[in-house]
């Protein structure tokens, strides 16, 4: 078992407390997931344990991530992911697997998915998601901040 607290940081990131809706069909995962948000001082929208839950719940709660297992029940992630992506196509999704394989992970950027993390990399992962949102954020001011795309 790992210890929570080193996924925890002294200071979330600044300016932005994202809403995220974790999607993955392991509870003990979405806990660890969880220790990661609220660590960063941000809110947990919802939970959901499949991939039909995890459409429904981003249509009426509108989170501002979601977190995706990329293996889910009733509702595979890439069709998961289609059916977000479909409602908000600027959503923000960071697919979790449990490597670096390619064979699993670029069909989901090809699919919509923003970024991917290793589930093999838990003590990485609370970096890598807030770097994910910061380049998110980042990426989303310049396209409705004209000045911004003039520079």
């Amino acid at each position: 078992m790992m210890n929570s607290t080193a996924l925890m940081s002294d200071t979330p990131p600044t300016g932005d407390c994202p809403r995220v809706l974790i999607a993955d069909d392991d509870a003990h995962f979405r806990d660890l997931l969880k220790i990661v948000a609220l660590s960063s001082g941000w809110e947990i929208a919802g939970e959901a344990q499949d991939g039909k839950q995890a459409v429904e719940m981003f249509k009426s709660l509108g989170p501002d991530m979601v977190w995706l297992d990329v293996y889910m029940p009733q509702l595979d992630s890439k069709d998961t992911l289609a059916q977000i992506t479909e409602h908000q196509d600027s959503a923000m999704v960071i697919v979790f697997t449990g490597d670096d394989s390619t064979t699993e992970i670029q069909p989901m950027l090809d699919a919509g998915a923003r970024y991917h993390v290793a589930k093999a990399a838990p003590g990485e992962m609370t970096e890598r998601i807030r770097n994910a949102w910061r380049a998110h954020r980042n990426r989303m001011t310049a396209q409705n901040d004209p000045d911004i795309n003039a520079l």
